[in-house]
């Protein structure tokens, strides 16, 4: 997936287990900027990584996805994910609830609702330059990112600005 928006997408009366408003992966998924924005599920409102799923999301962002009455927001993974220069903001029920392998660089997640930031119940592998909100998952920056409004500022897909005296400015490691 590259390239694209997921917006406003509705999981509900599916199943037992209605996951993943986005995205529902049990193989090998990557997503390569894109934006996911609005998205509801019970868990995993943007994407939900199965047990045996594999996913990698680079230059990616994530505003205001829901999880119902499960968790991950944004993202929940049972599986493994790999995370690189993205932005999870706004998010109900935690950005992140990691119950798998979370691998995450560069990324920055901030303002969940109801829930930590980053929920971890299984391993975090890589663990690079990141920066969550409330400190959760053993980032290396935390407190208020100062996000702007979800907008286009140049690219393709929509992002967050980081404002004046945010602490996530040159706060990544350019190396990775």
């Amino acid at each position: 997936v590259t390239s694209s928006i997921f917006s406003d997408n509705l999981v509900e009366g599916q199943s037992t287990t209605d996951n993943g408003g986005g995205i529902f992966n049990n193989g090998n998924l990557t997503v390569t900027a894109a934006t996911f924005v609005g998205n509801y599920a019970d868990n995993g409102g943007g994407i939900f990584n199965n047990i045996n799923g594999t996913t990698s999301i680079a230059n990616s962002t994530f505003s205001t996805n829901y999880a119902g009455s499960g968790f991950g927001g944004a993202i929940n993974n049972s599986g493994i994910s790999t995370i690189a220069n993205s932005t999870i903001s706004g998010s109900s029920q935690g950005g992140i609830v990691n119950v798998g392998i979370l691998n995450f660089t560069n990324t920055i997640i901030a303002n969940s609702k109801y829930f930590a930031d980053c929920y971890n119940g299984g391993t975090i592998g890589t663990n690079i330059k990141n920066f969550v909100e409330d400190g959760s998952c053993s980032a290396s920056f935390s407190g208020n990112p100062k996000l702007g409004p979800l907008s286009n500022y140049g690219g393709t897909v929509q992002t967050f600005a980081l404002l004046t005296n945010s602490g996530a400015i040159n706060a990544g490691d350019d190396a990775t």
